[in-house]
């Protein structure tokens, strides 16, 4: 009986302490954005990587997308009018998949063009680094690399890109991200 006891205080303390040690390591709103590791990067400027370091200076969408997930092929045309809307100013839109197939998605491009970045994501590095699970995930990153939104697509309106470009708080509710990294 004490055995049981005692193996179940530290099962639960385990459980308790490794969730809050986890947690600890998963983005979040107000942490620097972690590494974007990005395989290749179409309908950007050749030996484009999408690092921060090239980024610098530029709030950032990141949109987190496949092409076969309903919700995000929905969600194209409102980002698309976005990305037109603020083509002249700072702003970069990144539409990261973690498919491997190159030819795949440039064919879906085809049907759905997407403006801004298209990127694939190295060995899904990124996905893990950010707890993306679901589709379709957006973050919004102020140019010095800072996150300030986790939500979805239909959340991200003008004004919400106009408060980001200007520094101000943006005021939604956050979606969650996945399970701690």
């Amino acid at each position: 009986m004490k055995f049981s006891r005692l193996f179940l205080f530290f099962a639960v303390s385990f459980l308790w302490f490794s969730s809050t040690v986890q947690a600890d390591s998963r983005v979040k709103v107000g942490s620097p954005a972690p590494p974007l590791i990005l395989k290749d990067v179409l309908q950007a400027t050749e030996q484009t990587h999408g690092t921060w370091d090239e980024l610098r200076g530029k709030a950032v969408v990141i949109e987190f997308w496949a092409t076969w997930c309903g919700g995000c092929v929905d969600d194209i045309p409102h980002i698309n009018e976005l990305a037109e809307k603020f083509a002249s100013r700072p702003l970069q839109f990144i539409s990261i998949t973690d498919e491997m197939d190159v030819e795949l998605v440039k064919r879906f491009l085809e049907r759905h063009p997407i403006r801004g970045w298209v990127a694939f994501d190295a060995e899904e590095n990124t996905f893990k680094r950010y707890g993306i699970e679901g589709r379709p995930q957006t973050l919004l990153v102020d140019g010095a690399g800072i996150v300030r939104a986790v939500t979805n697509p239909t959340s991200v309106t003008a004004q919400v890109l106009e408060d980001l470009l200007a520094g101000k708080p943006l005021d939604f509710p956050e979606v969650p991200l996945g399970p701690p990294l």
